[in-house]
């Protein structure tokens, strides 16, 4: 981790995470400001699995007031089969979301939210089948879970049905409490090729 100051123009090295790994993995990361002012970047560490077969991820917070890395939760839900999407959480209010999906063939998407006050879990499905036609499947995706306003998301999705790739944008609301979410509606866009994305913003 490093830090750039614009004033001065300069770099300067923080400290590794506690679980600093050089293994390739599933980073989910998000910028929290609590009540109290405190700006914290969380990220998850690698995931250790667990004797019932499920990985049990442990999520990590740096102070950037402080310069510290702290505990912060365990997250005891997540298959071992899961594939992080977009390595991005979305914190709206309390409460951090973020998205996997089982493998590349799956017909479910599923949304993880967690209250940092409340310590309180939610996991939503999301049945993404009927947006593909026949012989239509899912790519891995790079940032692309997006908050547009109150409860609503914004998720980006490659696909492809050879020779064709295509950029799919889910809206959906996350409101209550239920297990299931309905996709509100779906934006489907051919592309020439396969793009990788970086990183997205609402402007």
């Amino acid at each position: 981790m490093e830090v750039y100051d614009p004033k001065l123009r300069t770099w300067e090295t923080l400290p590794n995470p506690p679980t600093y790994s050089k293994i390739d993995m599933d980073v989910i990361f998000a910028q929290y400001s609590n009540s109290e002012g405190k700006n914290r970047i969380i990220i998850n560490g690698p995931p250790v699995l667990g004797g019932d077969s499920n990985a049990k991820g442990h999520y990590i917070a740096y102070d950037v007031k402080s310069r510290s890395w702290n505990h912060m939760f365990d997250e005891v839900h997540l298959s071992w089969a899961e594939e992080v999407q977009c390595k991005r959480a979305q914190v709206v209010s309390t409460t951090l979301y973020w998205t996997t999906l089982l493998t590349e063939y799956t017909d479910m998407i599923f949304i993880y939210g967690y209250n940092v006050y409340s310590r309180g879990w939610t996991r939503r499905k999301v049945n993404i089948r009927s947006i593909l036609i026949e012989g239509e499947d899912f790519l891995p995706t790079g940032p692309g879970f997006l908050h547009l306003a109150g409860s609503k998301f914004c998720l980006l999705l490659f696909s492809y049905h050879r020779p064709h790739y295509y950029l799919n944008c889910l809206i959906f609301d996350l409101y209550g409490e239920a297990s299931n979410t309905t996709i509100l509606s779906v934006q489907k866009y051919l592309l020439d090729s396969c793009l990788q994305f970086l990183d997205c913003m609402i402007m």
